[in-house]
């Protein structure tokens, strides 16, 4: 196996890690939601094409469905699919994050429903465009200087972006912030929750984004026969 093969293989994984009704993880379930990888020449990135035109969800997203995509002109190198129109939030935060080879776009409900919240918003950045969707070059990299030196971004009511070293970080990242802000919401339906609480709760500890998570999704995919093999 090539290393550009490994890595379109770990997006592809990480794409079925994240689709809620594996019951893997909680991440919101649907169409939407792109993982990309920086390849090794370090100036463009693996993702998938725009197969929510065919109704088609990250759970049935094949090899033969991703692109690859320079991350300086956002022009599609490889690949047969239509990009998607979100590329721009990948290619914003590769130009701004030169430590970053993941970015994860997706919409879990729980992070979605307190990006929406002004006093809270778990702490976490936000970037608001006005519009439902990050849409232009403009946008993405206004996104990536947003982001600063932060691993995790909100859109309000448009889910959220984690950028990563490794996909296997973005990725638990992606499903902890996920699990802790749904623990967050029924905390606050009991009362107020100390700002310095929420904040010790979003916090990542090295346990909760180790590789170690990591093999026990892949496990769980195997399982459900779900696994992407190389073609």
């Amino acid at each position: 196996m090539s290393e550009v093969d490994g890595l379109k293989q770990m997006v592809l994984v990480a794409s079925r890690i994240l689709y809620a009704p594996n019951g893997i993880t909680e991440v919101q379930e649907g169409f939407s939601g792109h993982v990309s990888l920086r390849l090794p020449d370090g100036g463009s990135y693996v993702v998938a094409g725009h197969t929510h035109l065919e109704g088609r969800s990250t759970l049935d997203v094949g090899y033969e469905d991703l692109v690859v995509v320079d991350m300086e002109t956002g022009e599609r190198l490889e690949g047969s699919q239509p990009l998607l129109g979100e590329n721009v939030i990948h290619t914003g935060v590769y130009r701004a994050r030169r430590d970053v080879n993941c970015v994860i776009h997706v919409h879990p409900y729980w992070c979605t429903v307190w990006s929406l919240v002004e006093e809270l918003s778990l702490g976490l950045p936000v970037f608001f465009t006005g519009r439902s969707q990050v849409e232009s070059e403009e946008d993405g990299d206004a996104l990536g200087a947003a982001l600063g030196e932060e691993s995790a971004i909100l859109l309000p009511g448009h889910g959220i972006v984690t950028a990563g070293e490794t996909v296997m970080h973005a990725c638990r990242l992606t499903a902890f912030l996920e699990e802790q802000a749904k623990k967050l919401y029924h905390a606050s339906l009991l009362g107020r929750v100390p700002p310095e609480y929420a904040e010790l709760l979003m916090t990542p500890h090295k346990a909760s984004i180790e590789s170690d998570s990591w093999r026990w999704y892949e496990e769980r995919l195997r399982e459900k026969g779900l696994y992407p093999e190389l073609p």
